[in-house]
């Protein structure tokens, strides 16, 4: 529905009043037939706006043509805005407790093994850390750079392209870092390096990650 839509403009910029009216077709019979598909959705459509463009193309009033897309694109927005991040996470988002994840207990959910191991990791070395407890520190961030690794080998469950945030070669080398620097006796130096991760790195992928997935358990239940 969308590129004879904005053929309709495109045309129209470019003079073509014969090809605008043939993408007005098209469109106008997409939005019909879309229109249809969802009865709660019905409040979006208009096809009164729809037959107002129709006739704004005959008469060659390109002004008229142009506010009418816009008056009928303001409908859509309003779709877009009100139902498509339901939509997406409840057809498109894969469920991350469907995910398995390689743990030292074995595969487990994303959830538990990101509960019980990664997170459990993490804070793990904050606390050793602040207790300055060296040898457990370390232990917890050999843990967790082996969690992260194994983590990064799970996203492949949804994405088919490399990686550039969260589990990227710059975030997993802070990692080795962090161990590294614990490992030198460094304690303060890794709390550093520790809270950056969870800022930059742990903290933004919730963000982009977690509503998706608390609203599509919402909407399976």
């Amino acid at each position: 529905m969308a590129d004879p839509m904005i053929g309709i403009t495109t045309d129209v910029q470019e003079g073509d009043m014969t090809n605008a009216t043939v993408n007005f077709k098209k469109f106008k019979a997409q939005y019909i037939k879309v229109s249809k598909m969802v009865p709660q959705w019905q409040g979006y459509w208009d096809i009164n706006l729809v037959n107002k463009l129709g006739a704004d193309l005959k008469k060659n009033n390109v002004t008229a043509v142009f506010q009418d897309v816009g008056a009928i694109g303001q409908g859509c927005s309003k779709c877009h805005s009100n139902e498509m991040p339901q939509v997406w996470a409840k057809y498109y988002w894969k469920d991350f407790d469907t995910v398995n994840v390689s743990t030292p207990e074995g595969n487990l959910s994303w959830t538990d093994a990101m509960t019980k191991y990664l997170d459990g990791a993490y804070s793990g070395t904050g606390s050793n850390i602040r207790e300055g407890k060296q040898q457990d520190a370390l232990n917890s961030s050999i843990l967790f750079e082996s969690m992260m690794s194994n983590f990064k080998q799970a996203c492949n469950n949804c994405h088919k392209t490399p990686r550039y945030y969260f589990v990227s070669d710059d975030v997993m080398a802070n990692v080795t870092q962090m161990k590294n620097v614990i490992q030198a006796g460094n304690l303060a130096n890794a709390e550093t390096i520790r809270e950056q991760l969870g800022e930059d790195v742990c903290f933004r992928c919730h963000v982009l990650h977690m509503p998706a997935q608390f609203m599509k358990a919402k909407m399976e239940k």
